[in-house]
């Protein structure tokens, strides 16, 4: 089965059904506390390997677009504390995103949420629409973000 791979962003691989309309979009808004300094999207549990998204810090309030479909565990990186230790945070399971069906994964301090939003064209992503329905809420997965490190200190509550 062929893979997807939109804008170097993610990919859907194995397994996954053959894009048939547009990819799915996915908005992904930090509504924490927190400035999130990397913004990672992979297939499997494992992040370490997995490129960061954000070329500068997603400041709360912010939202950053992104295109594809397939199943997805969603990571960001953000300091525990002001000039404290750096935390990765993982959806404690993967998202299963469809064709033509718009999404917002809203991040919390400790937890995420997914919203079925409408579908929006690469362009006009800026549109802020209410969400459809609550999909899932997620508490996070939280380990220490070091290359060395990679044991979780916190299982998901």
């Amino acid at each position: 089965m062929a893979c997807l791979f939109l804008f170097g962003m993610f990919g859907a691989c194995q397994g996954a059904p053959e894009v048939r309309g547009e990819p799915a979009f996915l908005a992904i808004e930090n509504q924490s506390q927190y400035e999130l300094i990397e913004l990672r999207v992979h297939s499997g549990i494992r992040y370490l390997e997995t490129e960061n998204l954000l070329a500068s810090p997603l400041r709360p309030g912010d939202v950053r677009p992104l295109y594809g479909s397939g199943e997805f565990y969603v990571t960001v990186y953000r300091e525990r504390y002001r000039l404290g230790p750096v935390y990765a945070f993982t959806t404690a399971y993967p998202i299963h995103l469809l064709d033509d069906t718009g999404y917002r994964l809203a991040v919390f301090d400790e937890s995420f949420r997914l919203d079925e939003i409408p579908w929006r064209a690469p362009n006009s992503w800026r549109l802020r629409p209410e969400p459809i329905r609550i999909l899932a809420q997620f508490v996070a997965t939280e380990e220490f973000a070091s290359s060395d490190a990679d044991a979780v200190l916190n299982p998901a509550r």
